[in-house]
């Protein structure tokens, strides 16, 4: 029996030269986000209600600053409806009112962004291609964060655009030359966190429902909490405030600070502080405690925030892999 021969093949060897990732490759991913949710119907319906919400700020600061150059050539003192509502207040409005819908576009785009890949197995995919988890990761984030950020910033800026054209010849760039980049920075908060943290309950589940239920229920119990606590905390401190009490002031901070410690306190408090209104301007009927609101501290707010950004995407990061791992 003859011993079979092996095949010299010289023009096959085992590749030996470096190993790049695809240049980019975090953008293809976004990509990918982006054309798959912009197909939905579900993602313009928020769009939609954003925009309404905006065209109806609008109309609103048209009409109330007519009336106020009626009731100001009847020689009624109309400059207190101009003063009652500005053009940062209104633009405080567009941004801190679309939280809802920012908050249902997260789980119409995130939700499955990557629970639906865990259960598919795609990450065996994804991450056999000369692509890193950061790759991966960044991509998801940059998809989604881009979504809710067009969503969201750009009817802003669009009513921007509309009280600048419709008032240049009242000084409006010349009293409000910081407007535009406060807004855009403000416009920034809502999708930047709520894409992280949708993202990170997204990568610890196979299902994007369950994901959109874990995180709806993370933020609405969060919310609910620190705005009871804040409340009883101010209700006290505006009493001690009307008393004169050493100190008041300062716990009337800290209940603000406190009712502001979730996902859309976050946005609301910093985007008060950056665009510098406060409640008492706007035109809409408040409580008396909400006119009241003060603007909490910045420090408190900040490194939740960042906390927020960045703790989702370790979580993230740690969770995601090619191949899944199974102990014991």
């Amino acid at each position: 029996m003859s011993t079979p021969s092996l095949i010299a093949d010289r023009s096959y060897r085992n590749y030996d030269g470096p190993m790049r990732t695809i240049r980019a490759g975090w953008w293809v991913i976004a990509q990918s986000v982006i054309r798959t949710n912009v197909r939905k119907v579900g993602f313009w319906i928020p769009i939609f209600a954003i925009i309404l919400l905006h065209l109806g700020l609008g109309l609103l600061f048209y009409v109330l600053n007519n009336t106020n150059r009626i009731v100001a050539q009847m020689g009624t003192g109309g400059d207190q409806v101009k003063n009652s509502f500005t053009y940062a207040s209104c633009c405080y409005l567009g941004v801190t009112e679309s939280w809802l819908m920012v908050f249902i576009e997260a789980l119409i785009i995130g939700a499955g962004s990557i629970a639906a890949d865990n259960q598919a197995n795609a990450l065996l995919v994804y991450l056999s291609r000369p692509l890193t988890k950061l790759d991966y990761l960044l991509g998801k984030w940059v998809g989604v964060f881009s979504l809710l950020w067009a969503s969201s910033a750009l009817p802003t800026f669009l009513l921007y655009l509309f009280l600048l054209t419709t008032y240049w010849d009242e000084g409006f760039f010349k009293n409000n030359p910081y407007l535009l980049p406060q807004t855009f920075l403000a416009g920034l908060i809502a999708p930047a966190l709520n894409a992280s943290l949708m993202l990170g309950f997204s990568a610890w589940s196979k299902s994007g429902r369950l994901a959109g239920a874990a995180y709806a229920g993370f933020y609405f119990v969060l919310a609910t909490l620190t705005r009871v606590s804040g409340a009883i905390m101010a209700e006290n401190a505006f009493v001690a405030q009307d008393n004169d009490v050493p100190g008041a002031k300062a716990a009337v901070v800290r209940a603000m600070t406190i009712e502001d410690l979730s996902v859309g306190g976050i946005s609301d408090g910093l985007t008060m502080t950056l665009l510098k209104v406060q409640p008492r301007e706007n035109p809409l009927p408040l409580p008396e405690r909400k006119k009241r609101r003060q603007q909490p501290s910045v420090p408190p707010l900040a490194a939740l925030a960042a906390g927020m950004l960045l703790l989702p995407m370790v979580a993230a990061h740690l969770k995601v892999r090619a191949v899944e791992i199974v102990n014991g």
